[in-house]
């Protein structure tokens, strides 16, 4: 029996993992796993925007980073980059600049 798992097994048990431990996650957000060095989660947020975000981090760590929109853009993109399970994992939300000076 294959001990090693491949790099898309095991995002997929770490996220199997993450959504069981952290069930409340599956209330604001959808996951993917990507294939491009290695494999890695993606999660996108759907509901509650920065306020989901700030729980994603509470459980995962990591650090956020914000790529400010562009002129065609209404809001910026913040990314929670961390580490869950030894997977690369990505938090993705979109924020209308104008809800992101209520937030601060």
């Amino acid at each position: 029996m294959k001990t090693n798992l491949s790099p898309q097994a095991t995002a997929a048990t770490a996220l199997v993992q993450l959504v069981t431990e952290h069930p409340e996650l599956s209330a604001f957000m959808s996951w993917s796993i990507l294939r491009s060095d290695g494999a890695a989660l993606t999660g996108c947020v759907h509901e509650g925007g920065l306020a989901s975000l700030d729980v994603c981090q509470r459980i995962l760590g990591g650090s956020v980073k914000v790529l400010p929109a562009k002129r065609e853009e209404r809001g910026d993109l913040h990314i929670l980059s961390a580490v869950w399970r030894d997977v690369q994992v990505e938090v993705l939300v979109s924020v209308p600049v104008a809800a992101e000076a209520v937030a601060a």
